[in-house]
């Protein structure tokens, strides 16, 4: 016996434009319940296959693509299918080019996925053409587009690629850790710069970009400090100090400060965070930190900080974040 989802699937193929078009939406709303996206997946294959011809019915069909790519097993499905290289086709269509990003960016939050869109020949490099050509890039392909970049970092070519262009994202992401309109490009800011970090031949190169005074802002708080702590900060950070409030945002934080230990990861880098006196500004964040994940990098952090300028051992590398990793959530439409 047919299910009714698998009727609701063999309507995409129908003759009757009325009837595609009311399958389509139909399957869309089933997307915003469990229960609806539960009967779905157990026609992901015959869905999936009725989805992969994007030039018909583009723009509701990438949505329901988005919604579906929120689960995992979906999204490792739709990796698999004809649907990515087809995005490479269709993204120059501006109106369907944020959908395209979340579709990927949800796509890519597993390091299996990432591997099957960063093989689709120019599909990355047309994503960062398209995105950085537009001035001011708008805020709902940014919102996607940055976390997408954390995602793909998660592999070592994408970094490297991502890097090659760093004169163009690098400022894109550093002016977005502040974001105060989309807590998406604010965590997918933090989440990109930390993964380029562990490209460790660029970390000069970064310091030149001021990136301890972006690292360390968020991390201060309104707790007064001696001049002797203060002696040697940066001046924009030092005139700061027990004036503003902390960054509120966990993630943004535990970011904030995994990059810092990043950087320490070189006997130049651990000389400079000593310098410009990160040890105090972590320190008092972490006496008031209570995420226990947070507190545990921030005491590592300080262990390499505290040790003596002569230490050459470099501590151990962290893995790089995806928006898995940092449980961020998936787009939906």
């Amino acid at each position: 016996m047919v299910s009714p989802t698998k009727e609701l699937v063999d309507l995409f193929a129908s003759q009757s434009q009325q009837a595609r078009d009311g399958a389509l939406d139909l399957a869309l709303g089933l997307t915003g319940s469990d229960d609806g996206m539960a009967s779905l997946a157990e026609e992901a294959d015959a869905l999936i296959l009725a989805l992969s011809n994007l030039k018909k019915h583009e723009k509701v069909s990438l949505k329901l693509l988005v919604n579906l790519s929120t689960q995992p097993q979906l999204a490792s499905k739709i990796a698999c299918s004809s649907i990515i290289s087809q995005c490479k086709q269709i993204m120059s269509d501006r109106e369907l080019l944020s959908l395209v990003i979340a579709l990927l960016c949800n796509i890519c939050r597993n390091p299996e996925n990432c591997r099957l869109v960063v093989a689709v020949t120019g599909l990355v490099q047309d994503t960062l053409d398209l995105v950085t050509a537009q001035n001011p890039i708008p805020g709902e392909i940014l919102q996607y587009f940055l976390p997408f970049l954390m995602n793909i970092s998660q592999l070592e070519e994408a970094r490297l690629f991502i890097q090659s262009k760093k004169e163009v994202i690098v400022p894109l992401v550093l002016e977005n850790l502040t974001n105060r309109d989309s807590v998406l490009c604010k965590h997918g800011s933090f989440g990109v710069l930390r993964n380029l970090l562990l490209i460790t031949e660029e970390h000069e190169w970064m310091f030149d970009r001021n990136i301890l005074y972006h690292l360390l802002f968020p991390l201060v708080g309104p707790e007064d400090m001696d001049e002797e702590d203060k002696d040697g900060m940066i001046p924009e950070i030092a005139s700061v100090v027990g004036k503003k409030a902390r960054e509120s945002d966990l993630t943004a934080r535990k970011l904030a400060i995994e990059s810092l230990f990043i950087l320490t990861a070189t006997l130049p880098g651990r000389e400079r965070l000593i310098k410009a006196k990160t040890y105090p500004i972590v320190r008092n964040s972490d006496m008031v930190e209570e995420d226990e994940a947070t507190q545990e990098i921030a005491y590592e952090l300080v262990n390499v900080l505290i040790l003596s300028e002569e230490q050459t051992k470099p501590p151990p590398m962290l893995e790089a974040c995806s928006t898995e990793t940092i449980q961020f959530p998936s787009n939906q439409k």
